[in-house]
């Protein structure tokens, strides 16, 4: 029994020529260079998101503290000694002005209580910082 395919219609194997072998290496090394550039890309961008996530709770602390230090201002002006604790200014009302303290300016912020420190002729006021502990190098502190 003799085959009807002839020489002409039989299948060629053609091996891959070394052109082409480095051309699919070039594209791989291409896509590996461009994902890892992507994924770099992706980290940075975390990375400052977070430094500007941290300064913008460095910055709404520094607010509060501002806004603490007048009411505190205004409650010794108005008692005649200085509170004993930051609740204390809660129940301040303020004649001249037009917000009231509230209970969001004892907040840093990282949501984090901030502290009223009582010194000998003064007081601070202190934030735990990004990292929620006080005592360490990342309290912010606010001396009048």
């Amino acid at each position: 029994m003799s085959s009807n395919l002839t020489p002409e219609y039989m299948p060629i194997k053609t091996p891959i020529s070394s052109y082409h072998k480095v051309r699919w290496g070039l594209l791989a090394v291409a896509l590996s260079i461009l994902i890892a550039t992507g994924t770099l890309t992706v980290i940075a961008l975390r990375d400052h998101s977070l430094e500007n996530l941290r300064l913008s709770s460095e910055s709404d602390t520094r607010v509060a503290f501002g806004a603490l230090h007048a009411a505190l201002r205004d409650y010794t002006r108005t008692n005649a000694i200085p509170p004993s604790s930051l609740d204390a200014v809660l129940t301040l009302r303020r004649a001249n002005s037009f917000t009231q303290p509230t209970r969001e300016w004892l907040l840093d912020g990282w949501g984090k209580p901030i502290v009223l420190n009582r010194l000998n002729h003064s007081y601070e006021l202190r934030s735990a910082g990004p990292d929620g502990r006080f005592g360490n190098s990342d309290d912010l502190v606010s001396i009048p």
